[in-house]
């Protein structure tokens, strides 16, 4: 019976991360589309310091550890207390698919 309450409390944590996941996405996401712009800029040799490493990169343009920061300093107060290396796999894939997202917009005109 110890087995079932420990299954059904995970399956009621997990609800409660993929929930929190949603909210983060949804949140940097709309946050990103007035940084789309400055998101698109190539990358210079200034931006390529050491205490700022490149997190991802898309079409060969950089997510930079300070654009992981930015994207965590536009979530819910709730969330933005919360470890980075927590939330650095969410908020880098958000990062990611606004990036694509933009890139695939402006290809298409808008």
């Amino acid at each position: 019976m110890q087995d079932v309450s420990f299954i059904i409390f995970s399956l009621k944590g997990l609800k409660i991360v993929k929930r929190i996941a949603l909210v983060i996405g949804m949140t940097v996401a709309s946050s990103l589309v007035y940084l789309s712009p400055v998101l698109a800029q190539p990358l210079t040799s200034n931006q390529r310091a050491i205490d700022n490493p490149v997190a991802a990169t898309v079409d060969g343009k950089a997510i930079l550890l300070s654009d992981v920061e930015d994207a965590r300093n536009l979530l819910p107060n709730q969330f933005q207390g919360a470890p980075l290396q927590k939330i650095y796999p969410m908020l880098v894939e958000t990062l990611i698919n606004s990036r694509v997202a933009a890139d695939m917009a402006r290809r298409l005109g808008f």
